[in-house]
C-alpha cells in the first residue's frame, strides 16, 4: 500500500491545481510554490478564499509568505512556506533568517506589507496576544540543527512561539489540529425568581469530581436571542450537537404549533424536556442572571431552531408581550475543554442526551475527522458530501436562493464528471458519506461485505476494526480525485441499471468488483496508482468491459447454481465464473482482452 504521506502529498498537488484555476487572475499564481501559500491559508487555517487573498505578502518576499490574524482568540501567525520535492533540504540560513529577519523588520516598523505591519503594531504590546512563527515544508528532510535553532529562538524570545512543520506534521495538523478561528461568546440566561434555579457546586457537596451545574427555568426569549446573536456573529452554537436540525421532523411541527397557539404556548414548559448546554464557565451576575461563557447546545437543536423560526416572525414588541410567560428548563454544565477527562465527559453528555432521539452510532462516527476534511475537499471539486444528518437540509437551504453559487458548483463538478452524469439540481451533487465508503471498500476490499454489512463502515464503537482501520483512514487509501473517479464509475452503473429494461443490470457493486479483479492481476498496482495512470478513454473502455461482465455473470450464475437474481446478489462473487467469462465468452473478443491487459500492465 502506498505511504499515507505520499498520498497526502499527492492530495496537496491536486488541490494546488484547483487553486490555480480559482485564482488565475494573477500570473504569479501559476507557480506551484506560490499557490501553496493559498493552500496553507485555506486548508491549515481555514480562511475563506477572499480573506486568503489579502493574507499573502508580496511575491518573492524571502522573509514572510503569508500571515493570519485571529483577533477573537488574540493570535497572529507569521508564516513561511517551502513547497519542496522529497530531495530538497532547507538550509540553516533559510530557517535562521525566518526566525530573525521578520520580527526585526516588524519591530523597526519597516516591513513592506502594510497590512501585516499595522496588525503587528496593534498587537505587539498586548500581553494577552500570542504571536507564532510557522514554517511549513512539504517533505521529510529533517536536520538536527533545526530543533537547535528553534530552541534557541524560544529561549531568547518569550513573546513568540516558533514551530517548523514537515510533511508528517502537516498531515497530523491538517486532519486533527488545523487552526480554526473559533469565536468566543458570552450570553446571559435569566430566570424570574431565585428559587427557579438549582445550583450544584462541587464544593458545597464536598465531592471534587462533581461537575458545576445549573438547572434554570429560563424564558424562551433568552434562547431565541442567544441563537439570533450567534447567527449574527457566526458563533458555532451547535458545534458539539449531534442531532442537529432535521427540518421535516414531526417534533419541529409540534413545537411550532404549540408556540403559535396563544392559549397553549404557556404550557410549553411542561410539554418539553430540558435543553442541555455545555459552557466553559458560568458567572453569576445576580440571583436571577447567569452569564454563560462559550455556551454550546448539545441536545435540543431542533427545538431551538423551531423557537427561533417562530419568534423571528414576530416584531420585537410582540415577542416581549406574547412570549414573556413561556419557559423551558435549561441544564447547564461547566466543562474544562482543555482537560482530557472533561473532554471525554462532554462527548458522553452529547451521546447520552441524544439517545432518547434514536440517534444511531453511524451519526457519531460520521461527524469525526477526516470526514469533514474530505467534505471540504469534495466541495472544492463541486460535489457535496453528506456527513452529518443536517447536511442535506443545510445545502438545500444554502443554494436555494444563491443561484450563482450553485451554478459555480455545477461548473466545477462537470469538470470532474467523467461519465457526464446529469446535474440539474443541488441534490444531483450529493454524495452520502456511507455510500462513498461503501464504494471504496467494494473496490479495495470486498464487495459482499460492503453490500451486506455497510453499517460497520460508520460504527465507531470500540473494537470495530473496519471503522478504525479503514473508514477513519480512508484518506490514507485514496486521493480525492480518485474517490470521484470511483464514485462516477459506480453512479454511472447505478443510473444505467435504473434505466435498463429489466432494472437489474449492470449491477453497480459487481462492476466495481470486476474493476478490482483486474487491478489485482498486477501485484504492483494499487487502486490509487492505477487510477492516477489510466486515461479517460481507457477508463470508459474499462467501464464498458466490466459492465458487460456484470450482465454475463448474471446468466452464468443462474446456469451454474439455478438461483434467481434476488438470491444471487446476496451471495459472494464466484471468481471461477469471472475467469470463465473472460476466457470463453465471445462478447469479449481477443482484441478487447488484449486492451484490458495492456491497460493493467499485464503484457
Amino acid at each position: 500500500m502506498e505511504s499515507k504521506l505520499n498520498l497526502f502529498k499527492s492530495q496537496i498537488d491536486e488541490d494546488i491545481q484547483l487553486l490555480k484555476l480559482r485564482f488565475n487572475y494573477d500570473s504569479n499564481i501559476l507557480k506551484d510554490e506560490y499557490t501553496f501559500n493559498y493552500w496553507v491559508l485555506t486548508k491549515m487555517y481555514n480562511l475563506d478564499d477572499e480573506i486568503a487573498k489579502d493574507c499573502v505578502t508580496e511575491y518573492n518576499d524571502k522573509w514572510i509568505d503569508c500571515f493570519v490574524h485571529f483577533p477573537d482568540t488574540k493570535e497572529l501567525f507569521i508564516i513561511q512556506n517551502k513547497y519542496y520535492d522529497e530531495n530538497t533540504s532547507l538550509s540553516r540560513k533559510e530557517l535562521s533568517d525566518f526566525l530573525i529577519s521578520p520580527i526585526s523588520a516588524l519591530n523597526s516598523n519597516e516591513y513592506r506589507n502594510k497590512s501585516l505591519q499595522k496588525v503587528y503594531n496593534d498587537v505587539k504590546d498586548d500581553n494577552e496576544y500570542n504571536i507564532f512563527l510557522h514554517f511549513y515544508i512539504t517533505n521529510l528532510k529533517k536536520q538536527d540543527y533545526y530543533n537547535d535553532l528553534i530552541w534557541e529562538f524560544r529561549k531568547n524570545n518569550s513573546k513568540f512561539e516558533a514551530n517548523i512543520f514537515f510533511l508528517d506534521d502537516i498531515y497530523e495538523k491538517y486532519y486533527w489540529e488545523s487552526y480554526i478561528n473559533k469565536k468566543s461568546m458570552s450570553w446571559d440566561i435569566t430566570t424570574r425568581y431565585e428559587k427557579n434555579c438549582l445550583k450544584i457546586l462541587p464544593e458545597d457537596y464536598h465531592l471534587p469530581n462533581m461537575k458545576e451545574a445549573y438547572y434554570i427555568m429560563a424564558p424562551i426569549i433568552d434562547l431565541y436571542n442567544l441563537y439570533k446573536e450567534s447567527k449574527k456573529v457566526w458563533y458555532q452554537l451547535f458545534e458539539k450537537n449531534i442531532r442537529e436540525y432535521l427540518w421535516n421532523s414531526s417534533v419541529n411541527k409540534w413545537i411550532m404549533a404549540t408556540l403559535t397557539d396563544k392559549q397553549d404556548r404557556d404550557n410549553f414548559f411542561y410539554y418539553n424536556n430540558w435543553i442541555t448546554i455545555i459552557a466553559d464557565s458560568v458567572d453569576r451576575k445576580s440571583w436571577t442572571k447567569y452569564t454563560l461563557n462559550n455556551p454550546q447546545i448539545v441536545n435540543w437543536c431542533q427545538s431551538v431552531n423551531s423557537i427561533y423560526y417562530v419568534l423571528d416572525s414576530y416584531s420585537e414588541v410582540d415577542i416581549k408581550a406574547d412570549f414573556k410567560d413561556v419557559f423551558v428548563m435549561c441544564k447547564i454544565l461547566v466543562v474544562d475543554k482543555d482537560n482530557s477527562i472533561d473532554d471525554r465527559f462532554a462527548k458522553d453528555v452529547v451521546k447520552y442526551t441524544n439517545k432518547q432521539n434514536a440517534i444511531n452510532e453511524k451519526v457519531f462516527g460520521a461527524i469525526l475527522d477526516p470526514f469533514i476534511k474530505i467534505q471540504e475537499w469534495l466541495k472544492d471539486r463541486g460535489w457535496l458530501l453528506l456527513v452529518k444528518p443536517s447536511d442535506k437540509n443545510i445545502f438545500k437551504t444554502r443554494y436555494k436562493d444563491d443561484k450563482k453559487a450553485l451554478f459555480d458548483l455545477f461548473e466545477i463538478a462537470n469538470k470532474n464528471n467523467l461519465f457526464n452524469i446529469e446535474i440539474n439540481k443541488v441534490t444531483d451533487l450529493f454524495i452520502p458519506i456511507d455510500k462513498l465508503l461503501q464504494i471504496i471498500w467494494a473496490v479495495v476490499n470486498d464487495w459482499y461485505f460492503a453490500y451486506t454489512k455497510k453499517n460497520k463502515l460508520l460504527d465507531p464503537r470500540e473494537g470495530n476494526k473496519i471503522y478504525e482501520n479503514f473508514s477513519r483512514k480512508i484518506n490514507e487509501c485514496i486521493t480525492i480525485n480518485n474517490m470521484l473517479k470511483l464514485y462516477s464509475f459506480y453512479k454511472h452503473a447505478d443510473i444505467e441499471q435504473w434505466n435498463s429494461q429489466d432494472k437489474k443490470t449492470p449491477i453497480p457493486y459487481y462492476v466495481l468488483s470486476f474493476l478490482w479483479y483486474w487491478i489485482k492481476k498486477n501485484n504492483n498496482l494499487t487502486i490509487n496508482s492505477f487510477l492516477d495512470s489510466v486515461n479517460y478513454e481507457d477508463f470508459v473502455f474499462i467501464y464498458d468491459y466490466t459492465k458487460g461482465m456484470s450482465s454475463q455473470y448474471v446468466n452464468s450464475y443462474y446456469s451454474k447454481y439455478s438461483l434467481p437474481y434476488n438470491e444471487m446478489i446476496k451471495k459472494e462473487i464466484d471468481n471461477g465464473i469471472i475467469d470463465d467469462i473472460i476466457s470463453n465468452y465471445s462478447i469479449y473478443a481477443h482484441e478487447k482482452d488484449d486492451r484490458m491487459k495492456k491497460i493493467f500492465w499485464l503484457n
